[in-house]
This record gives C-alpha cells, sequence and structure tokens, in this order.
C-alpha cells in the first residue's frame, strides 16, 4: 500500500528517515521470539527461550532488528535537507 509522504514537514520527514537508519534488515537463521535486553526489545532463538516463548519470527522470514549502533557511536546523524525535500514533495 502507498504511502503518502507529502504532508510531512522536512524535519519530520528526516525524523523518520534517521530512525529508519537505526535499523537492519536480516533473514532469520532459526526461528525466534522476543525477549528484554537492558529495557529494549530484541530478537532470541527460540530453541535457547523459556519454554512457551511465542513464536514471532520464522525461519527464512526477514525481520527488521535495532543495528549495532555504529552510526550512534560515530554520531553519523544528518538528513539531507535536499533529499528530504525531494521525497516529501508530492508527485505529479
Amino acid at each position: 500500500m502507498p504511502v503518502d509522504f507529502s504532508a510531512l514537514g522536512v524535519r519530520k520527514f528526516g525524523t523518520i528517515y534517521e530512525g529508519l537508519l537505526e535499523n537492519e534488515i536480516s533473514i532469520a537463521d532459526a526461528d525466534l521470539t522476543t525477549k528484554k535486553r537492558s529495557g529494549e526489545q530484541v530478537y532470541w532463538p527460540i530453541s535457547d527461550a523459556a519454554k512457551g516463548s511465542p513464536m514471532v519470527v520464522e525461519e527464512g522470514e526477514t525481520y527488521l532488528h535495532r543495528a549495532s549502533g555504529a552510526r550512534k557511536a560515530t554520531g553519523s546523524y544528518y538528513a539531507v535537507v535536499r533529499l528530504c525535500t525531494n521525497l516529501s514533495l508530492p508527485q505529479q
């Protein structure tokens, strides 16, 4: 389903963009569940989880998870205004 981002301002669009950059897409090499670690939900192999833990990602499926934190460690937080402006313009 297409999403119309044209109503978003450049700053709001940049915030969304930066949030997406904090994540990575992976393919599950095992069935996964989630558990809380340091106050954050993380994916965990269901084989290592407590009995009865719900499966949330099946082996072979893609899933979105928090990145390693390398961007945060290097201070790489910058959304190019020109890029955001072009992406937020309505298509004609």
